[in-house]
């Protein structure tokens, strides 16, 4: 999560918004971008989102108390 509150402080163009709506509106932009497009080097280059969608699933089994 630090590593991605970095790469906002340094490739989201820090400005004073007008008002709280519209830097929520470019917040939530970026952060769309940033897990739908963006390529990360320390997930072999896929985007979070592909990421994601490439794990495999597990089933869990649920255990019943004696």
């Amino acid at each position: 999560m630090e590593s991605c509150f970095g790469t906002i402080k340094t490739e989201l163009q820090l400005v004073d918004y007008v008002d709280d709506p519209t830097a929520d509106h470019e917040l939530s932009g970026y952060i769309r971008y940033y897990n739908l497009e963006r390529r990360h080097s320390g997930i072999g280059y896929d985007t979070p989102a592909e990421f994601e969608r490439n794990q495999p699933t597990e089933s869990i089994t649920p255990t019943v108390p004696k």
